[in-house]
């Protein structure tokens, strides 16, 4: 009788999925109104390199295999122009107890429905993977009992999808949504736990020593608390001198709130409530996806759903192995892969990896470190927003361009997703995903053994060669490293006791005869095993910690009594008899025509089509339901060749076909059973969009809804973005869309026009999410950025000046300015962005839009005296630059978060504006005064003045070094008055911090006026701001007292002469002034004329001015007084004039005029040159300069003038010296003679 489904011997590919001749055919057997159309097509199957085959589908439905190229087909579903899911023979009715089993789909991707398609399609591969691989039946067993290889396998294929994407391999559909998904969902974890962060950060500066920080999961064994600074800090009673700092409690790094942050995030996924067999199952999911691996390359890379995963599975042979997988986890995990894995190996292991889950994603965000916790943090959410890609593929990709999939990948030089935290993060999003939620506790996969699970002669069982003669057992027991195992099968399953009871596997540890840990599996028959039924894939830890797999017949050991034992298996008996291979061919979507066929094969197992008649089929269809968790019946039982049936639901569903003889005239054939598993998926709908974004408030999205199923019906919800405080930005919900039926198989909805007015602080930085959902449960979410180019858009800043005490951090995600408090002569304006326009024309210029009341102006405060913010044109560039001017008081410090909404021409773009208020710039310890009044404030009595410490890091411990506080008097230069010390000079017997003492230290006492005291710390260091902090106020009400000492008098400024003048009277006669101090401008000056009544001013420049003298008599009295006057600009003096050049070549002079520009601006000096050279004109003053001596040729004579007050003229003459003619000799006769008649007169007179 037919027993079991037909064993494979290889693993299926689906390497290339060819057609052969498809044909548009409609069924024969069409049923009026049938949306279903079956092509003729032929798939084409590779195995290994030799072994092929191919499955064919007719218009009727029918499904055929050819296996005449060697390769053995098993049950599995194909995708091509339709579907095609082909089941198994099976030894018993499908349904009958004890298989009524779920699988780990089934309770998959409750809190992420876009894990669904991204997912789910892996999910499924793998379980035929894993069917082929392990040779398994095709009974929903390996959902419930195989759930650690299904997730090692889904981070096996997520590995090998951004392997791809890395080395530029084009991505199927589901793996581009795969990839696309995985990059979402992480970089939304980053925000996340960025978000947390900050939020942690926030909630510890506002409630301090009221502060709890998150819990860590479990499974940490090390959490990290708040430090012990803060606690102690927090816990005791403050010393005498704690009392004089003012600071906040010690504060935790950003470090610690990053944590908090994860173990917040950690807490969402539910990792904080996995139970200690959950943490075990993630431990077993790194072990799965070794094995998988080592188990495929000693396959010989057979295949198993298409190229794809055999690549996946064995990455390029059997040296990549340690590539591939060593990469992912430490050398204590990766061993324990190959030792057995029981309660506390598994939670060892887990240890390890939810450490590495707890620092994950701290490391993920790749920021530099500053010193600023705050601005740490904000920076890292900044950059979380703004990251596209959370393994940063784009800055490698270059590097990886024109190489062979994984050529140049060696543990060495993995690519980051490879790394360990980051398949720590992979590992436990899918062990999150696909665990089961159960009253707010993640709980473990089920290991309970089916109840028939006793072995039989028709399971595999072991040859025992063990010195003596070989016989057959049903179990055999081998050393694991910490025991015994005993290892037999049941029902096609390896059952295993490794100390803890029974529990199914599809792989077991042990102890070669070599002493070396191995994994070992059943292997099928064919790829390097020379036995007939098989043998064992092993896999060990080589060299270097590399993984070798390898193909043996048998499996060698040594028992505890030192016998040698070497194991082979002994297969299943089988009777060789016809059965069914059933399949269904449709959609696989609700509410469409699905074709459930027998398809009869021979007693070879060959497909025949000889036994549509004689034999009656009965069919039944069940569906899991997801709730109970068991069969539903959707199609009764029915008796027909063929059945067409339309699935209501979507879900895991199983057809069963009971093949009975009805004709016993050519003998009678038992009775034979089929099944064959597939699952009904929600037919994906289209949305096509279009945001209509004018660049003001009101968006109008438009929606075009359509989807392959003759029709439905959808809810779509548009959420609008979120404020720039987080709170949510509304939502439009359309309750029931009908999706009306176009063609068979196709239906379309009506365009839907949805509007919507943007709030004034709604952050455009966010998108428009749209998400549509059916009953079935298929969702299609869009993010749609409002990024119309007609809108204004931020750009980064100019570089501050250094003058400027603060910072500004720009990023697409948001703005934050730190600032001091208190910064004297620091540069209080701030650039914080430069604004673009967008295209959409309008007025020029920028407005800034108030979220006080919505109101668009130039500028307007910020709330908390943190400062003003206003809108310019920079002239230099002609951009348009958004400022903050602040200068903050102590009682500003804090945080404030706004929308920065800027509108140009109607048009709107908003940016989240963080501006932090702090003591000092890197938490640097500061001086300041703490006083109840404002600054420059009026007062009628001195007020309390305190100085004390701000800032510093509780690791820091106090501030040790010296304090100073200074009095001085405004209103006229006196003699400050300073004390500087420790801090312990500062307190009063109470230890308590006492106010300045103003009265010792006024150099003036208590009188009307303006007053300035200040503060600073005096000893410098990485940790110390000097600069000083300072408070101002005028006294008024206090009568002056009548001057004893002498007075200033009669002040005069003659602007011509640059002279003050003033007058001295002593108090007495008998009382003379014996010194003094003068001061311009608020500088020490020298005054030797002082007591002449006489100050110069020679050197003064144009402007106003003050003029202070202090003299002292010789009682010590002093007098005091303030002058004010005003330099005159001066015209600068008239240049004296050159001209009247003339030449004289006979005479050899050059005549010129000199004019002097008044009478009384005579000219003081000349400068001649020649052809450039400096000559000497003696006779300048009287207008002639001699060329004698002068070669002939041209000339050019340069005089410079220069006046008695400084003016200076230049003028330039060019001439030509001519040489006289040579004289005839007539001449020269005549020229002697008279030469010789002068000699002679001379001689004789």
């Amino acid at each position: 009788m037919p027993h079991r489904s037909l064993r494979p011997t290889l693993l299926t590919a689906l390497a290339a999925l060819s057609l052969v001749a498809p044909l548009a055919a409609t069924p024969a057997f069409a049923e009026e109104g049938d949306d279903l159309e079956i092509p003729a097509t032929t798939i084409q199957l590779q195995g290994t390199s030799t072994l092929t085959g191919s499955l064919s589908i007719t218009p009727e439905g029918a499904v055929s295999v050819d296996t005449s190229g060697g390769l053995t087909v098993d049950s599995q579903c194909v995708p091509s122009l339709i579907t095609a899911c082909l089941g198994a023979a099976s030894g018993a009715d499908p349904f009958a107890p004890p298989m009524n089993v779920i699988t780990v789909s089934n309770g998959l991707f409750s809190g992420d429905a876009d894990a669904a398609p991204a997912l789910g399609w892996i999910l499924e591969e793998g379980q035929d993977v894993l069917a082929a691989l392990y040779d398994l039946p095709a009974d929903g067993r390996i959902g419930v009992h195989a759930s650690d290889e299904l997730r090692g396998y889904l981070l096996t294929r997520i590995l090998d999808i951004l392997d791809r994407s890395l080395y530029g391999v084009e991505l199927t559909t589901n793996e581009q949504t795969t990839l696309d998904w995985l990059n979402a969902t992480l970089l939304a974890s980053d925000r996340k736990t960025a978000q947390y962060a900050v939020d942690e950060f926030d909630a510890f500066r506002a409630a301090e020593c009221g502060y709890t920080p998150p819990a860590a999961p479990s499974t940490v064994t090390d959490p990290v608390g708040l430090p012990s600074e803060v606690v102690a800090w927090c816990a005791r009673r403050h010393t005498i001198l704690e009392s004089a700092f003012v600071y906040t409690p010690p504060q935790p790094t950003a470090d610690a709130f990053r944590a908090w942050g994860v173990y917040r995030n950690a807490a969402e996924l539910g990792v904080d409530r996995m139970t200690p067999e959950v943490g075990e199952s993630m431990a077993r999911v790194y072990r799965a996806a070794g094995a998988l691996s080592g188990f495929a390359v000693a396959g010989g890379a057979a295949g198993v759903a298409s190229a794809a995963v055999g690549s996946a599975l064995t990455a390029g042979g059997t040296s990549t192995v340690a590539t591939v997988m060593g990469g992912i986890f430490p050398h204590a995990v990766r061993a324990g892969t190959l030792a057995a894995v029981g309660a506390g190996a598994g939670a060892a292991i887990a240890g390890a990896v939810i450490s590495a889950i707890v620092v994950t994603i701290v490391g993920s965000i790749q920021v530099a470190e500053y010193e600023q916790v705050g601005t740490d943090l904000r920076d890292d959410l900044a950059d979380a927003k703004k990251a596209t890609d959370p393994f940063d593929l784009a800055s490698i990709r270059d590097d990886y361009a024109g190489l062979d999939l994984r050529e140049g990948m060696t543990p060495a030089n993995l690519p980051p997703y490879r790394s360990a935290v980051s398949t720590a993060r992979i590992v436990e999003l899918i062990t999150s995903l696909t665990s089961t939620y159960d009253s707010g506790v993640r709980i473990p996969d089920g290991v309970a053994l089916w109840s028939d699970n006793a072995t039989t002669d028709q399971d595999y069982r072991f040859l025992v060669m063990d010195g003596s003669t070989p016989h057959v057992e049903d179990s055999i027991t081998v050393p694991n490293g910490a025991g015994q195992s005993t290892i037999r099968f049941s029902r096609g399953w390896l059952v295993v006791d490794s100390g803890a009871g029974e529990r199914p596997e599809l792989d077991f540890n042990y102890v070669d005869n070599a002493g070396r840990d191995t994994l070992a599996a059943r292997a099928p028959a064919g790829a390097g095993l020379t036995a007939p039924d098989g043998g064992f894939s092993l896999t060990r830890e080589g060299p270097d910690a590399a993984l070798e797999a390898t193909r043996s017949n048998t499996l060698n050991f040594i028992r505890d009594d030192g016998t040698s034992v070497s194991v082979a298996l002994v297969p299943p008996e089988t009777s060789a008899v016809s059965g069914v291979r059933p399949s269904v061919v449709g959609p696989l979507t609700p509410d469409r025509t699905h074709v459930l066929r027998p398809n009869p094969v021979d007693d070879q197992g060959q497909f025949d089509g000889l036994h549509e008649t004689g034999f009656d089929y009965t069919w039944t269809v069940k569906r899991i339901d997801r709730v109970t968790r068991a069969w539903v019946e959707v199609l009764p039982a029915t008796t027909s060749y063929d059945v067409r049936f339309r699935p209501t639901e979507v879900g895991d569903h199983r057809a069963s076909v009971l093949m009975h003889d009805t004709d016993p005239s050519d003998g009678t054939v038992p009775d034979a059973w089929g099944v064959v598993d597939f699952k009904v998926k929600p037919a994906t709908p289209v949305l096509e969009s279009s945001l209509l974004d004018g660049g003001d408030p009101d968006l109008r999205l438009d929606l075009q809804v359509s989807a392959p199923v003759p029709s439905n019906n959808y809810k779509v919800e548009v959420k609008w973005p979120k404020k720039t405080s987080g709170a949510p930005g509304g939502t439009t919900v359309i309750d029931d869309l009908s999706c009306v039926q176009t063609s068979p198989s196709s239906c379309a909805a009506p365009l839907q026009q949805v509007q919507h007015t943007l709030a004034a602080d709604t952050d455009l930085t966010d998108d428009v999410e749209v998400k549509i959902t059916d009953a079935y449960g298929s969702e299609v979410r869009k993010r749609i950025p409002i990024d119309d180019p007609v809108r204004p858009t931020f750009a980064p800043p100019q570089p501050l000046s250094s003058t400027q005490s603060g910072t500004v951090a720009f990023s697409p995600g948001g703005i934050a300015v730190e600032v001091p408090v208190a910064y004297p002569g620091a540069n209080p304006n701030y650039e914080l962005a430069r604004l673009v326009r967008g295209n959409g024309g309008g007025a020029p210029g920028f407005q800034l839009i108030d979220p006080a009341d919505g109101v668009a102006r130039a500028g307007f405060p910020l709330p908390g005296g943190a400062g003003n913010l206003s809108v310019r044109e920079d002239p230099a560039t002609g951009e348009w630059v958004v400022d903050l001017h602040s200068v903050p008081g102590i009682s500003a410090i804090g945080s404030i978060t706004i929308p920065l909404a800027v509108v140009a021409g109607g048009m709107q773009a908003t940016i989240p504006l963080t501006v932090q208020i702090v003591p000092s710039s890197h938490d640097r310890y500061r001086a300041a005064l703490a006083t109840a009044h404002e600054p420059l404030a009026v007062l009628d009595a001195v007020p309390d003045l305190v100085p004390y410490v701000m800032g510093g890091r509780s690791e820091w411990g106090d501030y040790a070094g010296d304090l100073c506080v200074k009095v001085e008097f405004v209103s006229f230069p006196a003699e400050p008055g300073e004390q500087c010390g420790p801090i312990a000079d500062f307190l009063d017997d109470a230890g308590k911090l006492e106010a300045v003492p103003f009265a010792e230290l006024s150099a003036v006492g208590v009188r009307n006026g303006l007053f300035r005291v200040s503060t600073w710390l005096a000893t410098e260091g990485d940790r110390t701001d000097t600069t000083p902090t300072e408070f101002s106020f005028y006294l008024e009400g206090f009568e002056d007292p009548e001057p004893t000492g002498p007075t200033i008098t009669d002040f005069a400024w003659d602007d011509t002469a640059r002279l003050l003048t003033f007058t001295l009277t002593p108090s007495s006669p008998d009382v003379p002034l014996t010194g003094s101090e003068c001061s311009i401008d608020g500088s020490e000056t020298s005054c030797p004329e002082w007591a002449d009544g006489r100050w110069s001013g020679a050197d003064l420049e144009p402007g106003p001015h003050t003029f202070a003298l202090i003299v002292v008599d010789q009682s010590g009295s002093t007098g005091r007084a303030e002058f004010e006057f005003t330099v005159a600009e001066t015209e600068p003096p008239t240049p004296p004039t050159i001209g009247g050049f003339a030449w004289n070549n006979a005479a050899r002079v050059l005549t010129f005029t000199v004019t002097p520009s008044s009478p009384g601006a005579p000219i003081a000096e000349y400068e001649c040159a020649l052809d450039g050279a400096s000559v000497p004109c003696p006779d300048a003053a009287s207008g002639r300069w001699s060329a004698a001596g002068v070669a002939a040729g041209a000339h050019v004579f340069r005089l410079t003038a220069t006046d008695a007050a400084g003016a200076e003229a230049t003028a330039e003459h060019p001439f030509t010296v001519t040489a006289p003619p040579s004289p005839g000799p007539i001449a020269t006769i005549v020229a002697a003679v008279v030469a010789f008649i002068r000699a002679l007169l001379r001689r004789w007179f």
